[in-house]
C-alpha cells in the first residue's frame, strides 16, 4: 500500500511539474479582476505543491534538500525563460514569491507528518529519529 502511496505521489509531482513549466512558458492570460497580486499567489501555491509532495514521500533525507534547491532553480530558470515568450517579463517579484512557495511547501509537509503520524508511516521513523 505506502509503494502505491507513493508512485501516486510521484506521478502527481509529475504532473504538477509539468503543469507549472506550461503555465510558466505559455503567453500571457488575461484573469479577471487584480491580478498583480493573484499572480505572486499562484505562483507560491505552486512551488508550494511542488515541494510538499517531496517532504511527504522521499523517503531518503539525503535527497530531500536537491529535491527543494531543483524547484527552486527551476523557478529561477523559468523565469529567466519567460523573457523569451511573447507578452510575458521576467520578474524578481515572481522568483521570490517561488521562492516562498517552496520554503511554505517544505513547512507544511514537516507539519503534515508531525500530526499524521499514521498515514505516513513509512517517513514517521526517519522523522523522529532526526528530532533525536
Amino acid at each position: 500500500m505506502v509503494r502505491l502511496l507513493r508512485i501516486g505521489a510521484c506521478l502527481l509531482w509529475l504532473v504538477l511539474l509539468g503543469g507549472v513549466v506550461a503555465f510558466s512558458l505559455r503567453e500571457a492570460m488575461e484573469f479577471p479582476g487584480d491580478t498583480e497580486h493573484l499572480d505572486k499567489l499562484y505562483h507560491a501555491a505552486g512551488y508550494a505543491a511542488l515541494s510538499v509532495l517531496p517532504v511527504l514521500f522521499v523517503t531518503r533525507r539525503r535527497l530531500l534538500p536537491f529535491f527543494l534547491v531543483g524547484v527552486f532553480l527551476l523557478g529561477i530558470v523559468l523565469e529567466y525563460f519567460q523573457g523569451c515568450v511573447p507578452g510575458r517579463v521576467p520578474s524578481a517579484g515572481d522568483a521570490v514569491a517561488n521562492a516562498v512557495g517552496v520554503v511554505a511547501g517544505y513547512v507544511l509537509g514537516r507539519w503534515m507528518l508531525a500530526c499524521c503520524r499514521g498515514w505516513f508511516p513509512h517517513r514517521w521513523k526517519s522523522i523522529s529519529s532526526e528530532s533525536e
